[in-house]
């Protein structure tokens, strides 16, 4: 059973925005002209914006890129998501590759240090940093040792 990322209210909220934003451009098109067509269109752009620098200074709230949507809202009968196994020599000191991996990857790049939110009246998701506390539980989810598989 594939699990549903939007609700009815959040396409209505969408398409409300969606109308807003049209809207905006039509009246300044419709009431000055062709030329402001161009200004209409950046004022949207301006709008977009400000709503992304609002989220991030007030609650610290990052977009979800085009392609984070396309993976994450995927649905189990498509095949976009490829996975990737990759074999490596046999780790001799795990708990030092432990730490070399969330010091390279995890500290360097807010991304892994993020959880996926969604913000209600918006209708969209968005990346949070974890806190400390939050992320230390995660990684230790995250890194599992199996001792007991072996190849020949």
């Amino acid at each position: 059973m594939a699990r549903k990322l939007y609700s009815g209210l959040d396409f209505a909220i969408m398409g409300f925005y969606l109308l807003l934003n049209v809207s905006l451009v039509v009246a300044l098109t419709w009431s000055y002209g062709w030329l402001y067509l161009p200004l209409g269109i950046l004022a949207l752009i301006l709008f977009y914006f400000i709503k992304k620098a609002v989220l991030w200074c007030f609650f610290r709230l990052e977009s979800l890129g085009t392609l984070d949507e396309f993976f994450f809202i995927d649905w189990p009968q498509n095949r976009a998501n490829i996975l990737t196994v990759m074999k490596i020599d046999k780790i001799e000191n795990y708990e030092e590759f432990k730490r070399f991996v969330e010091s390279a990857v995890v500290m360097q790049h807010s991304r892994c240090r993020s959880k996926i939110v969604k913000v209600p009246f918006l209708a969209e998701y968005f990346f949070k940093e974890m806190s400390q506390r939050e992320l230390q539980s995660k990684l230790e989810f995250s890194f599992v040792r199996v001792d007991s598989l072996h190849t020949d």
